[in-house]
C-alpha cells in the first residue's frame, strides 16, 4: 500500500495522507477521517478538506467512468438501523461530490450497515475502524 495517495493535476500534486487514507490494491479508497454527526448524515465541516481533495482526483482523472461510494457502520445499534445510516451517510457523501463538480453518473452510493466489519467491533478501536467510507472505482478506462 503506498503512503496516502498522490495524484498529479496539471502540475499539481494532491496529496491525502497515510494517516486519512489507504490506497488498497483493489482499487479502494478507504477513509477513516470522515466525520457526520452522531446519529446523522450530516458530514461535519472538519471533514470538508478532505472531500475536496477526493473531489479533485475524481474530477482530474477522467479513465475513471465508476466509483461506489460505501457507507460502514461498527455494529453498535440494530442492523437495520445501521443500513440506514450508512446509507443516508453515503448519500450524503455523493451530494457533496456532485456539489463540488464530481460528474454524479459516475457516481453511486451503497450503504453496507455493519455487515463488513474491517476489525473486531468487541474494541473500540475495530468500532473506530469500521465506520468509515470507501469509494471503489468500478470502471475505468
Amino acid at each position: 500500500t503506498p503512503a496516502g495517495l498522490r495524484v498529479e493535476a496539471n502540475g499539481c500534486p494532491i496529496e491525502v495522507s497515510e494517516r486519512e487514507t489507504e490506497l488498497l490494491d483493489t482499487g479502494t479508497i478507504r477513509l477513516q477521517n470522515i466525520h457526520f454527526d452522531v446519529n446523522k448524515a450530516t458530514i461535519k465541516a472538519q471533514s470538508f478538506e478532505l472531500l475536496n481533495q477526493v473531489a479533485f482526483v475524481i474530477k482530474n482523472n477522467p479513465r475513471i467512468k465508476g466509483i461506489r461510494v460505501e457507507g460502514h457502520t461498527d455494529s453498535k445499534g440494530r442492523p437495520a438501523y445501521n443500513k440506514k445510516l450508512s446509507q443516508s451517510r453515503a448519500d450524503s457523501v455523493l451530494r457533496y461530490l456532485v456539489g463540488q463538480g464530481v460528474n454524479a453518473g459516475v457516481l453511486e452510493a451503497v450503504g453496507y450497515g455493519d455487515t463488513m466489519p474491517i476489525e473486531d467491533n468487541k474494541t473500540k478501536s475495530g468500532q473506530d475502524a469500521n465506520r468509515r467510507v470507501e469509494f471503489v472505482i468500478t470502471k475505468q478506462e
